[in-house]
């Protein structure tokens, strides 16, 4: 469950989500969902890629687990801008 009510520390903090306690459940709620499903696609995507450098030199597992991590930032930020887009939609157009 994310944090009841907007504040510094913990949840998905921007500008947007934190105006109210409207914004912030509706950001909450829709980052959660998409984040699910991000990671149901992600994740055997990530099993895959590690499972084709069983067995490699270290270099190779290395630069695969690098690739991945830098996959994983970019969906983090596909999920930033579609939450934030989504807010904008429903408070403020």
């Amino acid at each position: 469950d994310p944090p009841a009510y907007p504040n510094a520390t913990s949840g998905y903090r921007t500008k947007r989500s934190m105006q109210n306690e409207q914004t912030w459940a509706f950001a909450h709620e829709y980052c959660g969902t998409l984040m699910g499903h991000m990671g149901r696609v992600f994740f055997p995507v990530a099993i895959l890629s590690m499972l084709m450098v069983w067995g490699k030199p270290i270099p190779a597992i290395t630069i695969q687990g690098i690739v991945m991590v830098l996959l994983e930032i970019g969906l983090f930020g596909v999920l930033y801008l579609a939450t934030e887009r989504a807010l904008k939609k429903k408070f403020w157009e």
